[in-house]
């Protein structure tokens, strides 16, 4: 069964790059993808548990909410506490 990933970041050029690199991946059936570029859509939506992910990768500095703070919301959720979280950055 394909892992669900979700990349989230602020920026449209560097989603649009890693969507690229990981075609093969989703191509082969390992990985889902889906993409957000909006942290506080995607805080909303950690808060209401109606996101589906084995893995998050997540910006750091983002407008809004950072990763640091997405990653303390969605730890503080019975349902994400144990979904790995992995921080990109390009600081």
């Amino acid at each position: 069964m394909a892992k669900q990933v979700i990349f989230l970041d602020d920026s449209k050029s560097i989603l649009k790059t890693i969507t690229y690199t990981v075609t093969d991946l989703v191509n082969d059936g390992v990985i889902t993808v889906s993409t957000y570029d909006d942290s506080e859509l995607f805080a909303r939506m950690i808060q209401e548990g109606s996101l589906e992910f084995d893995i998050l990768f997540s910006d750091i500095n983002m407008p809004g909410m950072s990763g640091y703070d997405m990653c303390k919301l969605a730890r503080g959720s019975d349902k994400y506490k144990t979904k790995m979280i992995i921080a990109l950055t390009t600081e």
